[in-house]
């Protein structure tokens, strides 16, 4: 029987109330004039530029702030605020990177573009033999290089995790959506689910979507299929069984069907800076309590929490999750009216748009939901994911806030 094969990365938004929101306790931690300099953040705004892409990541203790400004300049920052060195040249690009792990070392998700290796074990005295290669993900060093040893060694436990796959369900879809946690020595992969269509026009899940542990020793620890949404630094792991392979299943055979009931529409604006409506209307998942279970980072421990979601006000984006040390779930969402602001800086093209909408929520270790942490401002045309925003262990959140000057490093201290 022939069948066509593709995946389906399956995402939800809900809604919650709007809290009080904790920004105006903020400290800024640094601060990065726009510019060309190496302790600058490079923003470079014409009237082609359509996406904007930038990330912040933080170490588990805080001490350590790795920024990627629009440019494509990785900067590392200390707590205090000193620029600690910048990278200028990666060996894939830049906006590719997902992870940072504590020694410095990145993730890069990059399928699409060919790199030019040396051949056999890349020796240097084989300058001649090159051949090129793709991979869905490289490792690299803290310079910006790729880290063979690592990436080779990681790429072993995904050929391993797929043998698995195949062995299971006959087929397997290797490439990843989400890099949920890089401690250096352990990855969470986001692994992408596969479903066919066959000839009789009826589709089927072949395998799951699910969070795969994969080792640098190249085995990989568990899979976890019951729908993984949120993991913490070190590895701890939220997952939600009414999204795991059965759910997955569902939405598949609803989505092929036109199933409109999957959804229905909430009411949400993007207003101009003059009032005029932009956009209006999205679709979104009812809201229902939601029973998830946190999961210890060596396996052997979980509880259950119910994430109380019954409070109306916020649209939440069910792919931008961060999990705190104390198991606190943050998620990024937005609010129902969000205003377009247009910040004008010196030496640019265009103005930089900002949108005031952009909120990060907490829920407590128990469920209960904790209010809105931050109302941020962010570049309308911004294409990250994640955006940049980052919590460390003890829970203290971190984000970006542009000026007409250059951009700040801000911190909300945890409660």
């Amino acid at each position: 029987m022939k069948t066509r094969t593709f995946g389906f990365l399956i995402m939800m938004t809900l809604l919650l109330a709007v809290g009080s929101t904790q920004t105006d306790r903020s400290v800024r931690l640094a601060f990065l004039p726009y510019g060309d300099c190496a302790t600058c953040f490079s923003l470079h705004l014409t009237r082609e530029t359509v996406h904007l892409y930038t990330l912040l990541t933080v170490t588990p203790d805080g001490q350590r702030l790795y920024l990627i400004d629009t440019g494509g300049v990785l900067h590392v920052l200390s707590r205090t605020g000193e620029h600690l060195r910048s990278v200028r040249k990666f060996a894939v690009p830049s906006r590719t990177i997902q992870a940072i792990a504590p020694d410095g070392s990145m993730v890069a998700l990059d399928s699409s573009m060919p790199i030019e290796v040396r051949a056999e074990s890349h020796a240097a005295d084989q300058p001649e033999a090159y051949r090129t290669e793709s991979r869905c993900f490289w490792i690299l060093k803290p310079d910006g290089t790729i880290d063979w040893e690592r990436s080779d060694k990681f790429y072993q436990a995904l050929d391993n995790l797929l043998d698995f796959i195949v062995e299971k369900y006959g087929k397997a879809n290797p490439t990843c959506h989400w890099v949920f946690f890089y401690t250096g020595d352990r990855l969470g992969y986001g692994l992408r689910s596969l479903a066919t269509q066959t000839d009789e026009g009826t589709y089927e899940l072949v395998h799951p979507a699910g969070l795969v542990i994969l080792k640098q020793d190249g085995g990989f620890e568990r899979i976890i299929y019951d729908g993984a949404i949120a993991a913490s630094k070190q590895g701890a792991i939220l997952q939600d069984p009414a999204k795991g392979e059965e759910a997955q299943k569902e939405q598949v055979r609803r989505r092929a069907a036109g199933d409109s009931n999957l959804v229905y529409i909430v009411d949400y604006r993007i207003l101009e800076e003059d009032g005029t409506i932009i956009k209006g209307s999205r679709p979104a998942f009812e809201p229902v309590p939601r029973r998830v279970r946190l999961i210890s980072p060596d396996g052997k421990q979980s509880k259950e929490i119910v994430l109380r979601q019954d409070l109306m006000g916020t649209l939440l984006d069910d792919w931008d999750y961060r999990l705190d040390g104390r198991g606190r779930l943050y998620c990024a969402g937005s609010l129902p009216e969000q205003r377009v602001h247009t910040l004008w800086i010196a030496g640019q093209e265009k103005g930089l748009a900002l949108l005031d909408g952009p909120i990060v929520v907490r829920f407590r270790e128990d469920g209960q939901y904790d209010g809105v942490v931050a109302q941020l401002k962010l570049p309308a045309d911004i294409s990250s994911l994640p955006l940049p925003w980052d919590v460390d262990n003890a829970g203290n959140l971190y984000y970006l806030h542009f000026t007409t000057e250059g951009v700040e490093v801000r911190m909300i201290p945890s409660k």
